[in-house]
């Protein structure tokens, strides 16, 4: 409890502030300062990948796929039957511990509710890299459509390797960015997710969104080098 209080004050502190140049953050990136170590090892969870993800999901031609990294938790999942509870990641690294800490108000539901905790990176962020290279060419695959689209094939390849039961309801959880993919996501995917957490999801929307590109750049750098800004 006291975590979470410190990481809501952290939260509402960056966002009240003008006078910090750079105050971008993820809360998964102010839970890892606050982690326990001792909470964080008592659960390995190890990094798990969706091998063929598809680069184009609205290209039937196009075949081409990729590896996508993923981490889940099952240790307070109920078994067939129970809810399955979605984190999906956005514009930087996903960590394993987001599946387990209990910083997250998210686990303390999969708690509970005895659901199992997924945690999706997101295309281009991370490890999940669909092309070696952030060139003009490639990054046109980099688009909210397509985000969604590996949520929904994802989901297929997750029921089907862990023999999660058609029964078992899927809830999706997202902050900002991911906040907007959780509210589209139940708006383009209705049959799919009985219900979408959408967290501070931005609503005000504008042609010459320039501040979007400056996140992207600042997620992407974890990926390759600070020099794709210029391509």
């Amino acid at each position: 409890m006291v975590r979470i209080v410190a990481l809501a004050a952290i939260a509402a502190a960056a966002a009240a502030s003008t006078l910090i140049v750079d105050n971008r953050f993820r809360v998964t990136d102010r839970l890892r300062e606050f982690e326990d170590k001792s909470e964080t090892v008592s659960a390995v969870i190890e990094d798990q990948w969706f091998e063929s993800q598809l680069i184009d999901h609205t290209d039937a031609t196009n075949k081409a796929t990729w590896k996508q990294r993923y981490f889940f938790s099952d240790q307070f999942y109920g078994g067939p039957g129970s809810p399955v509870f979605l984190y999906i990641d956005g514009e930087g690294v996903a960590y394993n511990f987001t599946v387990v800490s209990s910083g997250l108000f998210m686990n303390e539901l999969a708690k509970k509710h005895k659901a199992m905790v997924v945690n999706l990176e997101h295309r281009y962020y991370g490890k999940s890299q669909p092309f070696p290279d952030f060139s003009t060419a490639n990054l046109k695959y980099l688009r909210a459509e397509q985000a969604l689209a590996d949520i929904a094939t994802f989901q297929d390849h997750f029921k089907a390797k862990l023999n999660v039961t058609q029964d078992s309801k899927w809830i999706a959880f997202g902050g900002s960015y991911p906040g907007m993919l959780a509210a589209w996501l139940k708006l383009k995917y209705p049959g799919r997710f009985v219900g979408t957490l959408a967290s501070s999801a931005p609503i005000h929307t504008k042609s010459d969104f320039f501040e979007y590109g400056d996140i992207v750049t600042h997620g992407l750098r974890y990926g390759f080098s600070p020099s794709m800004r210029h391509q």
